[in-house]
């Protein structure tokens, strides 16, 4: 994360921080230098929460922040289904890698039910279907001055239209990866 995103969350937040990296967790590796980066702006309070439905890589996780001297909570489900009412506008950073790549939406299912590894990239119908079931929560559980980070490829952009319509758009990167383009979205609450 760029230092110039560092500032953003740290001028847009109050003095609790919760943070989700939502769905894949990955090895971790985001969700620690976040914890990190932070920590040198006086976030020490935040909670960090790392939400994967593999074990795999919620052990991998855990690890990385052992290695690292990090605090992050690890939770296998999917999205925030069981978080408390409590949460409802408390999050102040999201970083959401969903699935995104285009598949039948029978290895989609296969891939939720199976809970491994293709459940990391299976995105069903344009790619999209994890993050259109994730969006509202997204925005229940997103604070007023929060901030959602979001990777897309290019196939998925359909869904910017449904975005649009809750949030604020920063187009952060775009760039080539061998066999997808890739784009980082930053998206904020619209103001009523």
């Amino acid at each position: 994360m760029h230092s110039n995103q560092t500032q953003i969350i740290q001028q847009r937040q109050s003095s609790l921080c919760i943070l989700q990296r939502l769905v894949r967790v990955g090895s971790g590796v985001v969700i620690n230098s976040l914890q990190k980066l932070l920590a040198q702006q006086s976030f020490n309070d935040a909670i960090y929460f790392g939400i994967d439905i593999n074990i795999k890589a919620l052990d991998v996780t855990l690890r990385t922040a052992i290695q690292n001297n990090c605090d992050v909570q690890v939770i296998q489900q999917s999205f925030c289904h069981n978080f408390t009412n409590l949460m409802k506008g408390s999050v102040d950073v999201f970083i959401f890698n969903p699935p995104y790549v285009v598949t039948p939406e029978d290895e989609l299912m296969k891939a939720q039910q199976k809970r491994d590894i293709e459940a990391s990239w299976a995105g069903g119908k344009d790619g999209i279907q994890v993050l259109m079931a994730f969006i509202p929560k997204a925005y229940e559980f997103l604070s007023e001055k929060g901030v959602f980070y979001l990777l897309l490829i290019e196939e998925n952009l359909k869904i910017l239209k449904r975005l649009g319509k809750l949030f604020d758009i920063v187009y952060l990167v775009k760039r080539e990866c061998p066999g997808e383009r890739q784009v980082i979205l930053r998206l904020t609450k619209k103001q009523k």
